[in-house]
């Protein structure tokens, strides 16, 4: 089953601040168990750098978002669609290893929010837990349960730069 987007939903949510757009991005990732991610054409995920010279992946909670975003760059990127937990098990570990951020839900003007991959994990998480997707809270160490409002304040409000 897909879930529909209305011209007033995307229009609410793209007029939105940055920590509504990241509220919005984790309820519905966690929601629909799925969110999209930037690749090229042989599905690899393609990283990019913020306006601070940080690396990141970008993410969107759905495709519509996403293809709103690359509508300014002159090649196609391409978006690609994954489980939200064969993300979490898949490829958060090498991105915090590698120290990669995930900037999450850029508006059109480029703005979004820049998270430390762990703390991006943190989030969903907590989030799928309340869905009854993570088992129980027992299964997240308690050095890793927080709140969505404090971490919010360490957030880089940062701005995607766009190669020319």
């Amino acid at each position: 089953m897909n879930y529909k987007l209305s011209e007033k939903e995307i229009e609410m949510v793209l007029r939105s601040g940055v920590d509504a757009r990241v509220r919005y991005f984790i309820h519905k990732v966690a929601d629909w168990e799925c969110l999209w991610l930037m690749c090229d054409d042989q599905d690899n995920l393609v990283t990019a750098y913020d306006a601070t010279n940080k690396e990141c992946i970008l993410v969107w909670p759905f495709e519509e978002y996403a293809n709103m975003f690359f509508n300014g760059f002159e090649e196609k990127k391409l978006v690609k669609k994954i489980e939200v937990h064969d993300f979490l098990r898949g490829y958060i570990d090498k991105l915090i290893e590698s120290n990669i951020y995930v900037f999450i839900f850029q508006d059109m003007e480029s703005h979004g929010a820049l998270v430390k991959a762990d703390v991006f994990q943190h989030m969903m998480e907590d989030e799928l837990v309340k869905y009854g997707d993570y088992g129980d809270k027992s299964c997240i160490p308690k050095s890793r349960m927080w709140k969505l409002d404090p971490i919010a304040k360490n957030w880089i409000n940062s701005k995607f730069v766009k190669n020319s």
